[in-house]
């Protein structure tokens, strides 16, 4: 019975030590897009010093371009826009071991893939 209860408690103490991923020193060092051909010409360039741009010119009338800083947790990205009041995606999810980012808000939904 001894042997058992150790069992389960090492079991357990391995689960919850590999359950916590490690943050990262450097930032993400990637852009992300649609594929290059595509009009709408959306991407998110993310830097390893932690600052990004992102550009959304799908509506050609209201054409977004944000830049600033970003923080990174449990591969969630929170964008935080310097300089600019427009309303853009602040929130994404590194997605299939870092090789695309996705957003979704009600019913819009953005999965943006690694460009090269």
């Amino acid at each position: 019975m001894k042997k058992l209860f150790k069992n389960m408690f090492a079991s357990c103490i391995i689960c919850a030590i590999q359950s916590f991923s490690p943050t990262a020193e450097n930032g993400v060092d990637a852009t992300y897009g649609v594929s290059p051909g595509d009009p709408s010409h959306i991407s998110l360039e993310l830097h390893s010093n932690y600052t990004f741009v992102f550009k959304d010119y799908s509506l050609p009338n209201h054409k977004t371009k944000v830049n600033g800083t970003y923080t990174l947790q449990n591969n969630r990205l929170h964008l935080t826009a310097e300089n600019s009041n427009e309303k853009f995606r602040d929130d994404w999810k590194i997605v299939n071991n870092g090789n695309a980012v996705s957003s979704s808000f009600r019913l819009s939904f953005y999965r943006l893939c690694k460009l090269d």
